[in-house]
């Protein structure tokens, strides 16, 4: 391989039962004695702060909590918090939740690493000039597909540095038990979105597609389990870390037309952002597919598995694809059982948004065009699927 490519991930992954236990240590080899952990009432409620006060056992580590973030996290609090983590002497922060929680641990961790001026000048893309503390995320099931991503949003402001993404991700199946369904299926289809939408905008990165391949496999086992809501602990614990993989890749590929389309559909209807790019995915990679000699037939393997992948003809592969994701899509909105929308006007988009929208949008695809973004808002909007 001669093109040229970069990658970072500076995240370590621990996985699996006990995981949690791990932590002690975790936070001793990152110079780290006296972590501040943050979660939600959702969090509180489930127990989820007394599991991950129980695993650091007799370690003798000084703990810290606070267990109100709410749904908006605002300026106000990160900097209460910030006052807070400077006054006790906290050198780390472990958050446990989804979005939110994520959301205002990334952004605390600007204003605690720094200055309380730091929040205003660094927001937008790659503004961040220096390390941050330690910082840990133990997600829970569902939520944006975002949390261990390079992105975080506090109000009406959009943070996007590698430098937010967490030291350590600990995936423990004790803290994946309970989870709201909606959340759970929004979180998975960003997943499934983000990994798929990395073999058409990173088609030369052999780790983006490394990364984004594990999470499609991972998905073509749990998915549907997770969108009807049956899914059992080894399937919540490969969404999990489905979704850890795909922040991964999302974080080290351009922003694809499908991801940046659901975003702004999310902004004026009724539906979240995962469903919108779930919707709008098909018709993107329809679009994609063979455009400029694009090649992506390495896709169907993790899509389909090694079987299909063997039994279709070299030539065939990247032909497919889009079929596929439209069948794959037929059956998450079986699965879901109105728990997402089968269109975009089922989802309230009215339909002379549409222009707007397409002319609006603008995504890391050079070869995109409004035009192919109001071809595909109107195919999902009619529910049109790629044959």
């Amino acid at each position: 391989m001669t093109e040229p490519f970069a990658f970072l991930n500076p995240i370590k992954i621990n996985s699996g039962l006990k995981a949690l236990e791990h932590l002690p240590f975790e936070l001793d080899a990152m110079n780290a004695g006296k972590p501040l952990i943050l979660t939600d009432q959702e969090g509180v409620r489930a127990g989820l702060d007394r599991t991950v006060e129980k695993s650091f056992g007799d370690s003798g580590l000084i703990l810290g909590f606070y267990g109100g973030i709410p749904s908006e996290p605002d300026l106000a609090l990160i900097r209460d918090l910030a006052a807070l983590y400077r006054e006790r002497g906290f050198d780390a922060l472990v958050a446990v939740g989804s979005g939110p929680v994520m959301n205002a641990a990334k952004i605390l961790n600007i204003a605690v690493s720094g200055t309380p001026g730091d929040l205003e000048s660094f927001a937008g893309v790659d503004r961040i000039p220096g390390r941050l503390r330690p910082f840990v995320a133990v997600p829970r099931s569902g939520g944006t597909g975002y949390e261990t991503s390079r992105f975080a949003v506090l109000g009406n402001r959009m943070y996007s540095s590698r430098r937010l993404m967490p030291d350590l991700v600990v995936v423990d199946p004790r803290m994946l038990a309970s989870g709201n369904r909606d959340s759970l299926i929004a979180g998975a289809l960003t997943s499934w979105a983000h990994s798929v939408e990395a073999y058409f905008t990173a088609p030369e990165n052999p780790l983006v597609e490394a990364y984004a391949g594990g999470a499609l496999a991972l998905l073509r086992e749990a998915l549907l389990p997770g969108i009807r809501g049956t899914v059992d602990e080894t399937g919540r614990v490969a969404l999990s870390n489905a979704a850890v993989y795909a922040a991964c890749a999302f974080s080290n590929a351009p922003l694809g037309p499908a991801h940046v389309l659901g975003e702004a559909v999310a902004r004026v209807a009724n539906i979240s952002a995962g469903a919108a790019m779930g919707l709008l995915l098909p018709s993107v990679a329809a679009r994609l597919a063979g455009r400029d000699g694009r090649d992506v037939s390495r896709l169907l393997l993790p899509l389909a598995g090694m079987d299909r992948f063997a039994a279709t003809a070299e030539e065939e592969r990247s032909r497919v694809v889009p079929a596929l994701l439209g069948r794959m899509l037929a059956d998450v909105l079986a699965a879901a059982g109105g728990h997402v929308p089968l269109n975009l006007k089922e989802a309230g988009l009215a339909r002379e948004r549409i222009p707007d929208l397409a002319g609006n949008t603008v995504s890391g695809e050079k070869s995109w065009t409004a035009e192919d973004s109001r071809a595909v808002l109107e195919e999902a909007w009619n529910g049109k699927r790629a044959a």
